[in-house]
């Protein structure tokens, strides 16, 4: 046996679907199949998107990869538009709750405007790159923190 630190021999997607491929398998083994069927909107405008959100289904909850809004689209409510209609659809779906990390230079205050609630946070020296956890509840049987 050998331990090499370093990147993957392989492509990284491929590398990347064989240890979900575990994951997978183990959770199946523990009586919970694993769900990470990916989750995407995109808001247009004048037939150009303008905004993106981005994550993948984990168990009941949606885990928030990216959301993102084009510099020149910034300051018009997309963001809150498409947060809202992701949460739409989640429901839709049956899914439980949402969560998503952000650094405090990003949108911690955003979520918190859209009822989201700050569960965890890792502090830095400098405020601006504190990770915040943050969550929302879609179902009244899921409690946030």
């Amino acid at each position: 046996m050998s331990i090499e630190i370093g990147a993957p021999t392989e492509d990284e997607k491929s590398f990347g679907r064989r240890l979900t491929g575990w994951l997978s398998e183990h959770a199946r083994d523990a009586g919970h199949p694993f769900d990470n069927s990916p989750f995407q909107l995109q808001l247009s405008e004048d037939g150009q998107t303008v905004a993106g959100y981005v994550g993948y289904r984990l168990y009941d909850w949606l885990f928030v990869q990216w959301i993102a809004v084009a510099p020149e689209a910034r300051g018009r409510g997309h963001g809150a538009k498409l947060v809202r209609a992701a949460e739409d659809k989640a429901r839709a779906e049956g899914i439980l709750g949402i969560f998503i990390d952000s650094y405090g230079f990003q949108a911690p205050k955003f979520y918190e405007k859209l009822g989201y609630t700050v569960f965890g946070r890792l502090e830095m020296p400098d405020p601006q790159l504190t990770r915040y956890y943050i969550g929302k509840a879609l179902h009244p049987s899921v409690r946030i923190g």
